[in-house]
């Protein structure tokens, strides 16, 4: 396996996570008020998000039956990431969030969960990482050598740029460059 597909499955995970961990923190009530039926031709954005994901997860159900095509099944638990993510961030009232947020997480559940073995519990999910104390204690100079970095490499001064990485990795620090700026952490 290429390090690009393994890229591209760690960062599809990690969207199936945000979302799950996002629709967990969403949930405001034990007992939500009732979602609309689903309506594909609805105008109403929740409305055809729900016929949709109904659709998603009709679809995943028949990939894991056609000799367990994960390929397949895991592009409807995308698809139905990235359609959970957009209503849950379209402004519903509290009510419907609430609801959504039970339904989104019950077919996050049976779909990545239940089925492809790939989320946490719930309990696991919803734990906030404790932040390493080395990592917190040197981040103000990470930060002023990575700013520094940068202008040194958009002024094509090559040379400081490798010395400043030269820097942060005699400090324990890996950068990696994306399109975003530059990411690190600890080795």
């Amino acid at each position: 396996m290429n390090e690009s597909l393994l890229k591209d499955a760690e960062r599809n995970y990690n969207r199936v996570l945000e979302c799950y961990i996002s629709a967990l923190k969403s949930r405001t009530t034990q007992s939500p008020v009732a979602l609309p039926q689903p309506d594909i031709t609805s105008q109403q954005p929740l409305t055809k998000s729900l016929a949709m994901l109904e659709k998603m997860g009709e679809g995943f159900a028949q990939a894991m039956d056609d000799d367990f095509n994960s390929r397949d099944a895991v592009a409807k638990v995308l698809g139905g990431v990235r359609e959970i993510s957009k209503i849950l961030s379209s402004g519903l009232d509290e009510a419907d969030r609430d609801a959504f947020s039970h339904y989104a997480v019950d077919w996050l559940e049976e779909s990545a969960g239940a089925v492809l073995g790939i989320l946490p519990t719930r309990e696991f999910a919803l734990i906030e990482p404790e932040e390493d104390p080395r990592r917190a204690e040197i981040a103000p100079r990470v930060e002023e050598l990575l700013v520094k970095r940068s202008e040194a490499r958009a002024n094509k001064d090559w040379a400081k740029a490798d010395q400043i990485r030269d820097e942060l990795n005699s400090m324990g620090v890996i950068v990696t460059d994306s399109a975003d700026g530059p990411n690190w952490d600890l080795a």
